[in-house]
C-alpha cells in the first residue's frame, strides 16, 4: 500500500494510515519501510508504533 498526498501529511493521518494497515491485516506482522520525514518520527507516530510494536515494525532509511 503507498499513500501519496500533495497536501501537508499530520501525524494523526499518518497514525490513520498505520490503524488501517493494521486492519487490513489482522494477525499478521506489518514491516513499512519510509524515509526519515519528521512526520514518520513525531512523538505521536513513534507512540502508536511503540504501543503496536508486536505486529508493527518500521525501518527508516537512510539510517
Amino acid at each position: 500500500m503507498v499513500c501519496s498526498s500533495d497536501e501537508r501529511i499530520t501525524s494523526n493521518e499518518i497514525i490513520k494510515f498505520l490503524k488501517d494497515l493494521l486492519d487490513i491485516n489482522k494477525d499478521k506482522r506489518v514491516f513499512i519501510i519510509w524515509d526519515n520525514a519528521r512526520i514518520h518520527t513525531s512523538k505521536a507516530v513513534e507512540g502508536f508504533i511503540n504501543q503496536h510494536e508486536n505486529v508493527l515494525c518500521t525501518l527508516n532509511l537512510p539510517q
